[in-house]
């Protein structure tokens, strides 16, 4: 996984202790439209590096605004963490940008990322020895 990806899945943890009722998805997308992304069709016009850009500024203004000196990552979900894990270590996921590899996984599960559940996502992202 490139470095600007594994940034962006950490600060998408971060983000996930900070609004803990949003799916990973909803997250993603919120953070694609602060890169200006305003369709889903305009989603490859992203980078991980724009991505991340935002994910920072979003979280240190979000941060600043709540008055958090450390963001409480423990109280992550076990799913939450063992999906941002996923993220990290699956080896299928393409070298383009997260958001739209998490896109095409949501096209083909017939939904979209803003309403992938976080658990239909991690079961995706196992790999298939491990499902058995």
């Amino acid at each position: 996984m490139n470095t600007a990806r594994q940034a962006l899945v950490a600060v998408l943890r971060e983000l996930s202790a900070l609004y803990p009722s949003m799916r990973l998805g909803q997250l993603l997308d919120m953070v694609a439209t602060l890169t200006g992304v305003e369709t889903t069709a305009d989603y490859d016009r992203t980078t991980d590096v724009e991505m991340l850009r935002e994910a920072v500024h979003h979280l240190s203004e979000r941060s600043k605004q709540l008055e958090l000196d450390v963001i409480p990552v423990e109280s992550l979900s076990s799913e939450r963490s063992q999906l941002l894990l996923a993220l990290r270590e699956t080896p299928y996921l393409s070298h383009g940008p997260l958001v739209c590899d998490l896109v095409r996984i949501a096209k083909e599960l017939n939904t979209t990322l803003y309403d992938i559940e976080d658990d239909v996502l991690l079961q995706r992202l196992k790999p298939q020895d491990a499902v058995a």
